[in-house]
């Protein structure tokens, strides 16, 4: 096959790709165009999917910058530094009780005090969900 050519299955139905939004994806999308950026703080990629926007930082999932290790210092400057080149449109927090990744508060974007500082200043909360 040549590389502008996706086969797929026969059997293949579309409409199983769709997915059900979110009320986070739907308050974003009544906000948003598709394919605009965001960048999602925790571990819900199915954002991008739902919204049809853009990543904000060169990561799907920020798992390296909230974890404990050796290198989230490192993965940490590097997500500030695309977050500032990038000026993503909108930024999401999904650390929560039903992340199955991350649902402690002490993982929440204001861990990363000089993160949390950008946040401050260059957007408004647009609404908060359970």
């Amino acid at each position: 096959f040549n590389s502008d050519q996706l086969p797929i299955r026969k059997d293949f139905n579309p409409e199983t790709l769709k997915m059900p939004g979110s009320p986070v994806a739907a308050c974003i999308r009544s906000m948003t165009e598709p394919g605009q950026k965001m960048l999602v703080w925790g571990w819900m990629p199915c954002y991008h999917l739902q919204t049809k926007m853009l990543l904000g930082t060169r990561e799907t999932m920020t798992y390296y910058a909230i974890s404990q290790g050796p290198l989230q210092d490192y993965y940490r400057r590097r997500l500030l530094d695309d977050v500032r080149k990038t000026a993503p449109e909108v930024f999401v927090d999904d650390v929560c009780q039903f992340n199955i990744v991350f649902s402690s508060p002490k993982d929440r974007h204001e861990s990363f005090k000089e993160l949390a500082d950008y946040i401050a200043q260059n957007y408004r909360l647009a609404g908060v969900f359970d």
